[in-house]
């Protein structure tokens, strides 16, 4: 395979996965919330989908190693992702997302400890604000245990 063809293939499969991801948020109920549940996986499908041709429009280049440096660390977040996913199942929303987001940053060049705890902070807060806050989406609790059944007050 040559360097020319292997971002246009992985921005093919992310396009392909990005509309199937579509296609499937569709089949989500309409829920409760405001925007209802299906908003984020849809939002998510679309930017992979578009991510994916923007990968398959950009210029050929010669230079393997930074092309096989990017299509590692893209699978690498898709790998992430679908752990992230079975965590949620068992320790719940904010435990899964404490591990998951440092090392999402991780994966984009972050390595200075600082920033990294930060992240583990603050990017659960955020999200879950902005889940359950503002879009009335509430995720599985976790089976082995989770942090939203301790209460503090």
């Amino acid at each position: 395979m040559s360097p020319a063809t292997s971002p246009r293939r992985l921005g093919a499969a992310l396009a392909a996965l990005g509309v199937i991801a579509c296609g499937a948020a569709l089949t989500i109920g309409p829920g409760g919330g405001a925007w209802g549940e299906r908003t984020v996986p849809l939002l998510a499908g679309a930017i992979m989908a578009l991510g994916g041709l923007a990968v398959m429009a950009e210029p050929a280049t010669q230079d393997t190693t930074t092309t096989l440096r990017a299509e590692m660390r893209a699978a690498s977040l898709l790998l992430l992702g679908a752990a992230w996913t079975v965590a949620l199942g068992l320790v719940g929303f904010l435990v899964a997302t404490l591990i998951a987001a440092p090392l999402a940053f991780a994966l984009f060049g972050q390595r200075r400890a600082s920033p990294l705890a930060l992240f583990a902070l603050l990017v659960p807060v955020a999200l879950h604000l902005f889940f359950f806050h503002v879009l009335g989406v509430f995720p599985p609790y976790g089976r082995l245990f989770d942090l939203a059944d301790i209460r503090l007050f």
